[in-house]
């Protein structure tokens, strides 16, 4: 399967959706033209036209922007048995995440967002099959196609949409010393030993992590985390990224977290400590 074959057939399945999105325009091919067009525009200088990561801004940027072509993502409300759904690369890309220096685009048409959306996704499956060939070339293997196909296909649907258990309870006055305890205890979650029993990103480990494409990660500084909320990140999402962990990166995933009354008062604790530290100078 020729590269341009691979972008007709994802272009085509995109395109027999009637309804690509859920609450966006249908997929047809002036909209993925379109999203070439802004992308090219808006996020190109960083991701590369090709979504490799390697745009001309790369290089001086100190959080790497995401290759697209390993298909692999870091902020999502789906497991990793597939992509971020499509809600999910919207949000990103309207919130931005001025943390990690990427700007919000929420000033954009919807349109344009939603055609971003879609040319991205095309971008990860023509990204995906080049990089497969090329393993499979410098591996000296023959370039199985039908492998390489069932490989793209799998990795390129949506992943399982995860639940994020409802706050037991409601939010209560007890939350916060709870979910600095949990935080902080070495047999659950052992957040602390990566960011620190005060959340600022200074745990045993901080010095020591690399993500899976080989570059130097710190902890997220926790104290800072109102920077997130200025993009609308909220206590739930927290407790997403504990249960999704954040692929990419050491942070694990805790999937099974939430499946108790127990688990899920603990996932919220922990979020409203978060949340707390967030309120610290």
């Amino acid at each position: 399967m020729k590269l341009a074959t691979c972008f007709a057939i994802v272009a085509a399945a995109l395109l027999a959706r009637t309804t690509a999105w859920t609450d966006g325009p249908t997929v047809d091919a002036d909209l993925l033209e379109r999203g070439r067009r802004v992308f090219d525009e808006k996020c190109a200088r960083c991701h590369g036209k090709t979504g490799d990561g390697q745009g001309p801004a790369a290089k001086v940027l100190k959080n790497k922007p995401r290759d697209f072509t390993m298909a692999v993502f870091k902020f999502r409300t789906t497991k990793t048995d597939g992509l971020p759904s499509d809600a999910d690369f919207f949000r990103s890309l309207s919130d931005g995440f001025p943390a990690y220096g990427m700007q919000p685009f929420g000033d954009l048409p919807e349109d344009d967002r939603w055609a971003i959306v879609a040319h991205l996704k095309t971008l990860v499956a023509t990204g995906l099959d080049a990089r497969l060939r090329r393993q499979a070339q410098e591996n000296g293997e023959a370039v199985d196609e039908a492998d390489i196909a069932r490989i793209v296909a799998e990795r390129t649907r949506p992943g399982t949409a995860i639940t994020v258990p409802a706050e037991p309870g409601g939010h209560d006055a007890g939350a916060v010393e709870r979910g600095k305890a949990l935080f902080r205890d070495v047999k659950t979650y052992n957040c602390a030993n990566c960011h620190g029993p005060d959340g600022r990103g200074d745990g045993p480990e901080a010095d020591n992590l690399k993500d899976d494409w080989g570059f130097s990660v710190r902890p997220r500084d926790l104290s800072r985390q109102r920077e997130f909320r200025h993009s609308g990140w909220r206590p739930e999402d927290t407790v997403a990224r504990i249960l999704t962990g954040i692929p990419g990166t050491p942070m694990p995933a805790h999937p099974d977290a939430g499946a108790t009354e127990a688990g899920a008062r603990g996932l919220w604790d922990i979020a409203r400590f978060v949340e707390f530290l967030s309120t610290q100078k």
